[in-house]
């Protein structure tokens, strides 16, 4: 069975959870059952805005534009680029992946992305 991860931000000696709901509902589907939680600082890997800004505009208008689906153009995406996965890079690597699929969409497929402060 595949244990999920949940990420949060510790707010007042509080845990402020990125995905409440989710993490809510698989902790009754282990009511009355004995766990182990194991908190320490997350790694400098990605944020949710980040992931959420380049499936919801950059995918998804490359996906759009070619006709593939999303889950297509990003591993076409990934070959083009030489990255093996998006979820290992980190803060940096992973602005530097988005930036050059945004600057390859402009000048080769006449596509513009718009940055994530122009979608907020």
């Amino acid at each position: 069975m595949l244990t999920p991860t949940f990420y949060g931000t510790v707010e007042n000696g509080q845990v402020r959870f990125d995905h409440r709901d989710r993490m809510m509902g698989h902790l009754q589907a282990l009511d009355g059952e004995r766990v182990v939680v194991t908190i320490g600082k997350a790694e400098t890997t990605r944020t949710v805005n980040q992931n959420r800004y380049y499936w919801s505009c950059v995918v998804r208008l490359l996906s759009n534009h070619c006709g593939y689906s999303e889950g297509e153009m990003h591993r076409l995406l990934k070959q083009h680029f030489g990255v093996t996965s998006t979820k290992s890079l980190t803060l940096e690597e992973f602005s530097e992946y988005v930036e050059k699929v945004r600057a390859w969409a402009q000048t080769e497929m006449d596509v513009s992305i718009p940055t994530p402060e122009e979608v907020r």
